[in-house]
C-alpha cells in the first residue's frame, strides 16, 4: 500500500478532507470529501490542492447560472454589444493615450462626461439603442462627448451636417469628407474610418489618390 499524507479536516477551496479512499494508477492518494453545500466528492489530494478540483461540481453550476444571469441582463454586453462597443471606443479615444485615435480626440482637449465615462447605462438611459448604420456624433465637434451634444447619426448624416462638417484641405482644395468621397469616387465611409483609425486628413484623403 502506498503512503500518503494524512490530511483528515484540511479544507481547500469548498472541500473537506474526510478518508483515505486508495490511489490511483499512478500512485496519487483519493480521498473522499465533503462539500460545503453539503454533497460529497472523490477525487486526489493533488488536483483538489492545486484547484483543479474545488468543489463536489456546485461551484461550476453556480458559475454558469450566474453567467446566464449575465446575460440575460438589459445592459449585459450580449444584448447591448453595438451600444457597448459605441461606449468603450468613445471612452478609449478620449481618455486612453494608446489608442490610435486618441490624439484627434483627447490629445486635443475632447472628452467624455463623468455620467457618461462611469456608468454605461447613463449612456444607454441618455443615448438610447443605437440604430443600425449609426455612429455616434457630437454636434458641435469641437464639445465632448455629453447627453446635450451627442446623437446617433449615419456617415452621409454626419458629412452633410453643416454644423460638423470635417474640411480637409488637399493640394490647395478644401472639401468636406463627403464632397472628397464623391470626387474620389469612394464611400465617405472609408475617409471616416481612417481618420477614426488615427490616420491624418491628409493622408486619409490622398491615400485614395494614390490609386487613380
Amino acid at each position: 500500500m502506498s503512503r500518503y499524507q494524512d490530511i483528515t479536516g484540511q479544507t481547500f477551496g469548498r472541500l473537506t478532507a474526510l478518508s483515505h479512499a486508495g490511489s490511483t494508477p499512478k500512485g496519487q492518494a483519493i480521498w473522499n470529501w465533503s462539500c460545503t453545500c453539503g454533497g460529497a466528492k472523490t477525487a486526489p489530494a493533488g488536483e483538489v490542492r492545486r484547484g483543479k478540483v474545488a468543489s463536489c461540481g456546485c461551484l461550476a453550476i453556480e458559475q454558469k447560472r450566474a453567467a446566464a444571469k449575465s446575460q440575460q441582463h438589459p445592459f449585459s454586453r450580449a444584448n447591448m454589444y453595438p451600444e457597448r462597443k459605441s461606449w468603450e471606443n468613445m471612452i478609449a479615444r478620449c481618455h486612453t493615450p494608446t489608442s490610435k485615435s486618441y490624439s484627434n480626440y483627447g490629445g486635443r482637449g475632447i472628452s467624455v462626461c463623468s455620467r457618461w465615462r462611469e456608468s454605461f447605462e447613463s449612456f444607454v438611459q441618455d443615448m438610447g439603442k443605437r440604430p443600425a448604420g449609426t455612429t455616434i456624433e457630437r454636434i458641435d465637434s469641437n464639445g465632448g462627448y455629453s447627453p446635450d451634444n451627442c446623437r446617433w447619426a449615419t456617415m452621409k448624416e454626419q458629412a452633410n451636417n453643416r454644423r460638423t462638417n470635417h474640411l480637409i484641405t488637399v493640394g490647395g482644395q478644401t472639401r468636406t469628407i463627403a464632397q472628397w468621397a464623391d470626387y474620389l469616387g469612394i464611400s465617405c465611409y472609408v475617409i471616416h474610418t481612417r481618420i477614426y483609425q488615427g490616420m491624418s486628413d491628409h493622408d486619409a484623403v490622398t491615400k485614395s489618390m494614390l490609386k487613380i
